[in-house]
């Protein structure tokens, strides 16, 4: 029913331009062309709604009517816009000159005060509380932007309008951002669009009242818009100098906003903060814009205080030594690196997508173990929980960490390094273990040009990449090709060419996001955990059945390596927790407001095997936590690969900062710092490692 009267909008607004159009005859007016064009946002929104209404993604309970009628009210009054200019057109210049500022004034700050609700209210449940400043704070950032737009738009609403629309847009997309990963658009997110389409299918875009309710005032505001029409005195006899006087200051105030948004800093001048824990929470208490604009001044790379890099030399040279006299020096170490002259073993590195052990989420109140490793797994080297710096997304910042081991933590939150750097110039693993002899083939069966990854792995010496075109066929389980498929992939590359190969391994089966329903009846569990949303049930047991599949599918891969004949050592780590694991966080714990708290939404499983007697390890799976950025440099050790200065150095700090990631750290004692607390006695190892890390990476991209 309401495809037919949402179809039956469309013909009303069509037919009423039509009308016009026939009665006033040929050659059409200019007046009678804007007219229609101004109404093709209607007609373009009724037509959406048609396309939601058909994908079963309208769920209103009383919104629905409203909105359809404003939209065609809206699109047939614009038929009528050319009786309204042409009024305002024959008053006396001295009359419509005063009329006009009065309606320019008021219809701009009117729409920047809509503007505000339209990019807030669909997503922020917070936005009535919002302190009176980062109100005010939001508004002046938008009439700035839109006086800047009116100028430009020579003081039609035409840029205003497409301003206010694109606003609302913003809005709609944090909606469901907030929705799919509990997190907040982020500046960096910008460069990764082609990304986000690319995976955008795995979710349903379901849009609620509190989205369609504001359509009714978006679609006045786009009336009274529409109605802006300038009147210009003439200067030396000619209105086409006003024109260009208006283009100019246009120019001039869009370079004067662009020079203060870069310049002003929002912390110390507003008081703005920028939480790297939880990005959400500080959008709902300081609005999309300032929040959005503070990250985006925070993503250059800053040059540690005091730096300079005959002192980077000096503290890794420092720290290497450190490691040389204590670990690197220990029997098994030595014993390793005599084993690896003589033997060079495979390197097989998995990162399984959304990997985590949500057992630790009160066994989601049903007894439910957790994933199976690495806590089955009793011949490892070693495992445990590794900190990702990602959450419910973002997984390239975590291949990032562990194929480079430079530690977000330096680099900067919510940046993506995939998409803003080149990478040619830095360290990796691929590199390293090309040097002694190594093949590197990197795995994805997924799109090749998800994060840049066509790109970035040329950059950091994969010889191959295996995308999803090539692979021929396989098995399908939930978002994609399963683990096995991928797996099987390997095992074809190790039994082909005996020679030594590093496999660095993505996987997609797990991808969110956990409500397609494609999951087999007799596979889905029925954990029910207290103080979640229904839609979050459904997702768990839906992601539990595919970490049951993992698990499967891992133990039937190490098992084959078990007896395929050379030498293999395996690293496995999950890249980040699925996005829903917050409301599971937070019903279990209540602490999320601390950093420990929310520390645990970004634990993964990791752990490392080999199929063949190591020197270095007893091999019984000794448990040990640590960060993505060590684990290369770990694996490395294990196995008796000559580590870099700056591997050594990070393994020398990992002995106090252990548990690292982009938002803080643990310490020993078990007590959680953020990056920038001054107060931490470890503040000092963090400086170190931030100066060492800037002269092996942001000096080199």
């Amino acid at each position: 029913m309401q495809i037919f009267d949402l179809v039956i909008g469309v013909l009303l607004v069509i037919c009423c331009h039509a009308f016009f159009l026939v009665r006033d005859g040929f050659p059409v007016s200019r007046d009678r062309v804007v007219a229609a064009l101004w109404g093709l946002p209607f007609v373009a929104l009724l037509c959406g709604f048609v396309f939601l209404d058909v994908k079963g993604w309208l769920e209103c309970e009383w919104s629905f009517t409203p909105a359809m009628a404003s939209l065609i009210v809206g699109g047939c009054l614009m038929a009528f816009r050319p009786n309204v200019t042409r009024y305002q057109r024959d008053l006396p210049v001295s009359s419509a000159l005063a009329f006009t500022i009065f309606r320019d004034v008021l219809l701009v700050l009117g729409a920047a005060v809509l503007s505000v609700v339209l990019i807030e209210l669909p997503w922020n449940d917070e936005f009535y509380a919002l302190p009176a400043n980062m109100v005010l704070l939001n508004f002046a950032m938008i009439a700035l932007g839109f006086v800047c737009l009116y100028l430009l738009g020579l003081r039609s609403g035409s840029l205003v309008a497409l301003g206010m629309s694109f606003l609302f847009f913003v809005g709609i997309a944090q909606y469901f951002i907030s929705q799919f990963k509990q997190s907040s658009i982020l500046p960096s997110d910008l460069m990764a669009l082609g990304t986000a389409m690319a995976v955008s299918d795995g979710y349903d875009f379901v849009f609620t009242d509190s989205i369609v309710s504001l359509v009714p005032w978006y679609s006045a505001a786009i009336v009274l818009l529409s109605f802006m029409v300038p009147v210009r005195p003439r200067i030396f006899g000619k209105r086409r100098y006003s024109m260009f006087i208006e283009g100019a200051l246009g120019c001039i105030f869009c370079f004067a906003f662009a020079h203060a948004l870069v310049t002003t800093d929002f912390v110390n001048t507003f008081g703005c903060t920028n939480s790297y824990w939880d990005p959400l929470g500080v959008y709902k208490t300081q609005g999309f814009l300032p929040s959005f604009t503070s990250l985006a001044q925070s993503l250059a790379i800053k040059e540690p205080e005091g730096y300079s890099d005959q002192k980077a030399d000096q503290l890794e040279k420092g720290y290497a030594s450190q490691y040389d006299a204590t670990r690197g020096s220990s029997e098994g170490v030595r014993m390793a690196q005599e084993q690896f002259a003589g033997q060079k073993p495979a390197i097989v590195a998995i990162m399984n997508e959304s990997y985590a052990d949500l057992s630790v989420f009160n066994g989601l109140d049903g007894g439910y173990e957790g994933a199976a490793y690495p806590r089955t797994l009793q011949d490892g080297i070693v495992g445990g929980k590794v900190l990702s710096s990602v959450f419910g997304g973002g997984t390239c910042n975590s291949e990032f960490e562990f194929l480079t081991g430079v530690s977000m933590a330096h680099v900067g939150f919510g940046t993506y390094p995939f998409t803003s750097y080149n990478l040619s110039n830095i360290a990796s693993l691929p590199k390293q273990l090309s040097s002694y002899g190594y093949s590197s083939t990197a795995i994805h069966p997924y799109i090749a040009t998800n994060w840049n990854r066509d790109v970035i792995y040329g950059q950091i010496g994969f010889d191959e990449f295996i995308a999803r075109d090539d692979f021929d066929g396989g098995e399908w389980y939930h978002a994609g090709l399963s683990d096995a498929c991928s797996y099987a992939k390997i095992l074809d590359i190790l039994r082909d060419d005996s020679s030594p190969q590093f496999i660095f391994d993505v996987t997609i089966q797990n991808h969110g996001g956990y409500d397609w329903g494609n999951i087999p009846a007799d596979q889905l569990p029925s954990y029910s955990p207290q103080g979640v949303s229904d839609t979050v049930r459904n997702a768990l047991n839906e992601y539990v059945a595919c970490i049951n599949k993992s698990d499967a599918d891992l133990a039937w891969f190490l098992n084959e390596l078990r007896v395929i004949g050379r030498p293999v050592v395996v690293v496995f780590f999950g890249d980040h927790q699925p996005a829903f694991t917050n409301e599971l966080n937070d019903a279990a714990f209540g602490d999320t407001d601390s950093i420990a708290g929310q520390a645990r939404i970004y634990e993964t499983p990791y752990f490392m095997w080999a199929n063949y007697d190591l020197p270095s390890s007893d091999q019984v799976s000794q448990y040990m936590d640590t960060n993505i950025c060590n684990l290369a440099g770990l694996l490395l050790e294990y196995v008796g690969v000559p580590l870099t200065e700056y591997q050594k150095s990070s393994l020398a700090l990992q002995e106090t900062l252990s548990y690292l990631n982009a938002f803080g750290y643990r310490s020993p004692d078990g007590q959680w710092y953020s990056l920038d607390d001054d107060g931490s006695p470890y503040i000092d190892l963090v400086n170190d490692r931030a100066a060492i890390q800037y002269r092996n990476f942001a000096e080199l991209i």
